[in-house]
């Protein structure tokens, strides 16, 4: 398991219980790649205020605000050109251009470089059989013939981008660090779907050799609020925020981008709650940040390398593989069901790893086990 900071403030007093912990001393290395600032860095935002009128949602004033605020924060704050950054605006927000995009980046992007995606606008989560899936709404989403209901169930799934798809989307993108940012209700349904496709593919090729993502998402309801006289998404705000360099050594990590979110929040909004189960209820207004395959630098002057011993290692893993992969999909189909499968020999031995890491403190040290 794993203490990660604010959230789990009751639990990081316990792990802190014990000083020597069963499996200390074993030493991980840290390749480079993730000590440094990435070489280049994509964006994509998408920002959604207007839906056609057969979606029977109401206006949104923020998500627009929110993907030019992210276009220009990162080409600000990474002195990146012009080109290295796609805003998809209200009617070019298509399932299609989505797609397209991505597969534009799949192209650009190298191992070395950082890839970041934002979405604004509306999405919802539902029951399929064995499970929960959720859903981001493109602006051409279609109402479901004959249904009589008027909410998002009663949408076309095939025109909706479900997080299996977006997931399968991702795995294109050759960038070993993503960020991505889902400012809508109840985002963090997609942490899972995330979660468990990384952990089959990591079964596979060993946690090191897979790519980093840190996932920033709402439990409940997403939060639009002004901010020097805008509209904009609470998430991205403080994400943004978080992004700008402010320690002495000038390095920004993914893990310090979460930390900042949560205390960020915790001075606005007051304490985060400890327990995210209910992530449908949308009574609540929280942020979740996870960091799925471990900590990378985020941003920072050019061959500036971060310490190992201050790079928190979290595999979110846990410490067994599975014994028998499954067929991970990949590819840029318009549906899950489309992309090409690909999975572990059937032969292949399943591996142990444990990366590991208890944080002892709601916002600083770490110990590693």
């Amino acid at each position: 398991m794993a203490c990660m900071g604010g959230r789990f403030l009751l639990l990081a007093a316990l792990c802190c219980a014990s000083s020597h912990p069963a499996t200390a001393g074993v030493q991980i290395t840290i390749e480079r790649d993730w000590l440094v600032p990435p070489r280049h860095v994509y964006v994509l935002a998408i920002g959604i205020d207007r839906y056609p009128d057969t979606i029977p949602v109401h206006p949104l004033k923020g998500s627009v605000n929110d993907a030019r605020a992210i276009a220009a924060g990162f080409q600000r704050q990474f002195n990146g050109p012009p080109e290295n950054v796609l805003v998809l605006e209200n009617a070019a927000a298509t399932k299609d251009s989505i797609r397209r995009a991505l597969q534009k980046w799949a192209i650009s992007a190298g191992a070395e470089d950082m890839f970041a995606l934002s979405f604004s606008g509306y999405a919802f989560t539902t029951e399929i059989p064995g499970r929960h899936e959720h859903y981001l709404i493109p602006v051409d989403a279609r109402a479901g013939a004959g249904c009589p209901a008027l909410g998002f169930e009663c949408l076309d799934k095939e025109s909706l981008i479900s997080v299996s798809l977006f997931y399968s989307w991702m795995t294109q993108i050759r960038a070993k660090r993503q960020i991505i940012v889902l400012d809508s209700n109840s985002t963090d349904q997609a942490i899972p779907v995330f979660e468990e496709r990384w952990r089959k593919e990591a079964c596979e090729v060993g946690p090191q050799s897979m790519k980093r993502i840190l996932m920033l998402t709402n439990h409940g309801w997403g939060t639009e609020t002004p901010f020097a006289g805008v509209v904009q998404g609470t998430l991205t705000r403080m994400a943004l925020d978080a992004l700008r360099p402010t320690s002495d050594e000038g390095l920004v990590t993914s893990f310090g981008v979460q930390q900042s979110i949560y205390r960020a929040w915790e001075q606005e909004r007051g304490p985060l709650r400890l327990d995210y189960s209910e992530s449908g209820d949308h009574r609540s207004e929280q942020v979740r940040v996870e960091l799925i395959g471990g900590d990378f630098v985020v941003n920072g002057p050019p061959g500036r390398k971060a310490n190992p011993q201050k790079l928190l290692l979290d595999s979110g893993l846990g410490p067994v593989c599975y014994s028998h992969y499954a067929t991970t999909g990949r590819g840029f189909g318009t549906s899950a069901e489309e992309n090409t499968g690909q999975a572990a020999p059937e032969n292949a031995a399943p591996k142990s790893y444990a990366l590991v890491v208890v944080t002892c403190s709601p916002f600083s040290e770490q110990v590693r086990v």
